[in-house]
């Protein structure tokens, strides 16, 4: 003889039907009390569950994208700042922009991306502690969430990285070579000439 009965424990209420499951089938038997949306009470928590994580997933991809727009006025300034010392080391009458070093406009872009990302980084963590003030557990969820987007976003850089390095290897050699073919003909006229 089979025991039907609600799979809440120690529960003894007549059954009112069988769980068909979230997001894989269960079986399991339910009564009016311990059921949510024809579901027993462990698939209606994973529902629950399910429903918030997405809820703080789309909240925290909000948080992100508001963080970013939130400095644009910042980011605008500082690429001016940046524009400006390039033109002053390429058109600039003194000698002492004129030697500008080629490197120190690309050492200020790479700063102000690093100030930025922290800017936004910070900024993301103010707002998520708000948030998490209101939705309980949003804060840890948020850590975790932003450590797996950095690591997805590292290997979409990393991708293309390689791919631009490749890209100038290629355009390196490619360089060289015409070079050594040059300094061939070169040699050819110099012998010819003798």
């Amino acid at each position: 003889m089979i025991n039907v009965a609600c799979s809440y424990p120690n529960c003894q209420n007549p059954v009112i039907g069988q769980c068909a499951g979230f997001e894989k089938s269960c079986g399991r038997y339910y009564c009016a009390v311990h059921s949510e949306d024809r579901l027993c009470f462990e698939c209606a928590i994973e529902k629950n569950e399910a429903l918030v994580q997405a809820e703080y997933a789309r909240i925290a991809q909000d948080v992100t994208k508001r963080a970013a727009r939130s400095l644009w006025k910042e980011g605008l300034l500082a690429i001016g700042v940046i524009f400006f010392v390039i033109f002053l080391g390429i058109n600039g009458g003194d000698s002492v922009t004129n030697v500008l070093p080629f490197w120190l406009p690309l050492l200020m872009i790479v700063g102000v991306n690093f100030w930025f990302m922290l800017a936004v980084t910070k900024r993301q963590s103010q707002w998520a502690q708000d948030v998490g003030k209101d939705l309980p557990g949003f804060e840890n969820f948020y850590a975790i969430w932003r450590k797996n987007k950095n690591k997805n976003d590292l290997m979409k850089s990393l991708q293309i990285a390689g791919g631009i390095a490749v890209v100038a290897l290629g355009i390196g050699a490619a360089v060289q070579r015409q070079g050594a073919i040059d300094d061939l003909h070169k040699i050819r006229r110099a012998l010819e000439k003798y």
